[in-house]
């Protein structure tokens, strides 16, 4: 046997193996070109079969059910494939299609379009002339390969490696990640998929207590099926809305309670493990998250998959229940954010700043965007007698706010300000007390850093001296302090030293965060609504064989000593959601603010 390699290979493995004492490689050459002209396209991206039986392919972006190929119904196509080509018929109809029909002698009229039918609800759809292109069989590939068996042992133990040598927080919850993994292995066995590896890493990077941890394309190769429905917490309990948030599932009855007969935190119990094990509403609300894609919830409590779903609701003293069917999309719905009041007046006099993400659209008007946002607080600011910022469901983004607005909220002779101290994890060579610091990108430097002035230097010897770290790094691994600091703007920077309060709630994350740390640090601000989320990670992704991993580079910590990870930031006032504001009949936080700013507020929920 001789091995001959080509760019693509005849059957799509990267090289093909052939007796050729009898062929000469021209003669080689031309089959393996006449194999790409005819069999190498494919009208979908990728293709996955269910109890060898549906066919369920991606076609224009979405998973679904495959009911017939060119006048093939597909359990022909699968019965047909099996006899020709055996252990390989899944193989051979994802990435060999026009091969798979030549064999089973269906003549087809064109090789560059195709008919096909989806199943879609009850009924079945048609289309006509579907493309069929080498780049779609391509993609076919590129997801097979993703899925092939890799070695379970080898990828977690890469994976241990890395954070052990590079994860921020890999002591930090104390978590036996060698006992961890090789549960893990003995579970998979010496080959599994690797998109099982992926969610077994998915697991095991989420119990390091970093929110922004992951590990990317953990869901491949599950079954679609998503909830057209939101859950939220409201006073009260877990609210079911509309994800276009056009109204209550059932107004009467608000509250979710089961699904399917499951009651809801057996369900969140049961998605949590895929959710990075942050602050207590960080989980929540992520678990929530991870729910609406029910058959991937239904998978990981052993449940089967189903088109449909049964809520049972409650109302709000649990009086009176009824169960509501729902079916589910192809697609998760785009949820639509709470807030959507503008920059502007509340309630006559008193500011109202919307900021509802830390970044811009376009990266390229960063300044444009900083400029745009400080003449958005002064118009809100002028002639106000308080102010209301409002960042709920922000969920991160830049740090640039901070610079942009806290200067508008200090006064000419303040001083600075520090709002967040960090520390650098190690790698390999690295300098501890590099005098620049290693966290530019996130306005974070060490005391030594040259580019302090008197002042800013001053702040953060005072800041030293009360600073107490929840957590201790491991000495030796970690770099010297760095801190970021705020000071006044100049005598061009619009001011406000009135009272101003600050609206968040468990949606807020990463920059935002930071945000509400920094601002909690001023006199004149209260935090009010519920806890934040809880993260600040300067995350890298590690390519670590088949997985893509990322994971924090840094220890992050709030002026008051706690982490944001697993923590959050809390509110001065708490101050919960109403159910009616989840769906903009009402905002009961704005007005507690409001009435805060006018002296008749109260300082507890």
């Amino acid at each position: 046997m001789k091995r001959v390699v080509f760019g693509a290979g005849c059957d799509g493995e990267g090289f093909v193996m052939m007796r050729v004492r009898l062929l000469p490689l021209m003669v080689l050459m031309v089959m393996c070109v006449a194999g790409l002209a005819q069999g190498q396209v494919s009208p979908f991206t990728a293709v996955r079969f269910e109890d060898n039986a549906r066919m369920v392919v991606r076609y224009e972006g979405a998973w679904v059910e495959l009911v017939s190929i060119g006048g093939v119904s597909t359990r022909e196509l699968v019965r047909g494939s099996m006899l020709e080509f055996g252990s390989l018929w899944q193989k051979r109809i994802g990435e060999d299609l026009l091969d798979v029909f030549e064999a089973m002698g269906v003549a087809l009229e064109r090789h560059d379009a195709i008919d096909l039918e989806f199943r879609r609800g009850d009924g079945v759809v048609s289309v006509s002339d579907a493309p069929m292109t080498r780049a779609n069989r391509q993609l076919v590939l590129d997801h097979n390969v993703r899925m092939a068996p890799i070695s379970p042992r080898v990828a977690l133990e890469q994976l241990l490696e890395i954070v052990e040598s590079r994860h921020a927080y890999a002591t930090l919850r104390g978590a036996d990640l060698r006992g961890l993994i090789e549960a893990e292995v003995e579970a998979l066995g010496d080959r599994a998929p690797i998109a099982e590896v992926r969610r077994a890493a998915q697991r095991v990077v989420s119990l390091l207590g970093d929110g922004h941890a992951g590990v990317r394309a953990w869901r491949d190769g599950l079954a679609p099926g998503y909830l057209p429905v939101v859950f939220e917490r409201a006073q009260g309990g877990i609210v079911a809305l509309h994800a276009e948030r056009s109204g209550l599932v059932d107004e009467s009855h608000p509250y979710i309670e089961s699904i399917d007969g499951i009651p809801l935190e057996q369900w969140i119990g049961g998605v949590r493990a895929y959710v990075p094990a942050g602050s207590e509403q960080y989980v929540e609300a992520g678990s929530m998250r991870e729910l609406r894609a029910l058959n991937i919830a239904r998978m990981m409590l052993g449940q089967e998959a189903s088109d449909v779903a049964m809520l049972t609701l409650r109302d709000a003293d649990g009086a009176s229940r009824v169960e509501v069917e729902v079916r589910l999309d192809d697609q998760r719905a785009r949820s639509t954010a709470r807030v959507g009041r503008a920059t502007g007046r509340v309630d006559g006099d008193i500011g109202y700043l919307r900021l509802a993400r830390m970044s811009p659209a376009d990266r390229g008007s960063m300044h444009a965007w900083i400029a745009s946002m400080r003449e958005e607080l002064a118009l809100a600011t002028e002639g106000a007698t308080g102010l209301v910022i409002d960042v709920r469901g922000n969920g991160g983004g830049l740090r640039h706010p901070i610079l942009a607005l806290l200067p508008c909220l200090l006064g000419a002779e303040d001083e600075p300000v520090v709002v967040n101290a960090a520390r650098y994890r190690l790698e390999g060579g690295d300098d501890p007390h590099a005098p620049g610091g290693y966290l530019e990108d996130r306005f974070l430097f060490p005391r030594a850093w040259p580019g302090w002035g008197e002042r800013e230097r001053a702040a953060i010897d005072r800041f030293r001296e009360r600073f107490e770290p929840a957590w201790a790094v491991p000495e030796g691994d970690f770099s010297d302090w760095h801190y970021m600091v705020v000071s006044a703007g100049g005598e061009d920077v619009v001011r406000f030293d009135g009272p101003v309060v600050v609206l968040m709630d468990a949606g807020c994350f990463s920059a935002t965060d930071i945000f509400l740390a920094a601002m909690g640090e001023l006199p004149h601000v209260t935090l009010m609504g519920t806890a934040s989320g809880g993260g600040s990670a300067r995350s890298r992704t590690y390519e670590i064989g088949e997985l893509e991993v990322k994971l924090a580079t840094m220890a992050s910590y709030q002026p008051n000593g706690r982490l944001f990870d697993g923590v959050g930031v809390s509110p001065d006032v708490v101050v919960n959601a109403a159910v009616d504001d989840l769906v903009g009949r009402g905002d009961r936080q704005l007005e507690r603010a409001i009435a805060f700013l006018r002296g008749r507020g109260q300082d507890s929920p």
